[in-house]
């Protein structure tokens, strides 16, 4: 047998990865029975719509709560904007864009 530590330690991964599964699974049951209950409502107000032919929406992509919306990109502009032309770093725009200035808000300029 290998290495008691290691299997232990691919013994947990696999338990982790296995309940983020399971819920995963329920949580997609729910989100199935919630969608029966919806076709349903819907075809008591539109009895000629067939719910399957409206298309899926792919859901909106998780984003930071550090920025506000289009907050990061507006600073990493004005930091290209501040370069004046003059090559820099993408670490460079990265650090300018997330230095804190005095009023302890995100942002600031490169230096």
């Amino acid at each position: 047998m290998g290495e008691p530590h290691v299997v232990s330690a691919l013994r947990e991964k696999r338990a982790a990865i296995s309940g983020v599964i399971v819920d995963l699974e329920k949580r997609i049951a729910q989100h199935r029975a919630d969608l029966v209950h919806l076709d349903a409502t819907l075809r008591l107000f539109a009895a000629e719509l067939e719910p399957e032919s409206i298309a899926p929406k792919k859901p909106a992509a998780a984003r930071s709560h550090y920025f506000a919306t289009g907050e990061l990109a507006r600073r990493c502009l004005d930091t290209l904007r501040v370069a004046e032309g003059r090559v820099i770093a993408a670490e460079e725009i990265a650090v300018a864009a997330m230095r804190v200035n005095r009023s302890g808000f995100v942002g600031g300029s490169i230096s």
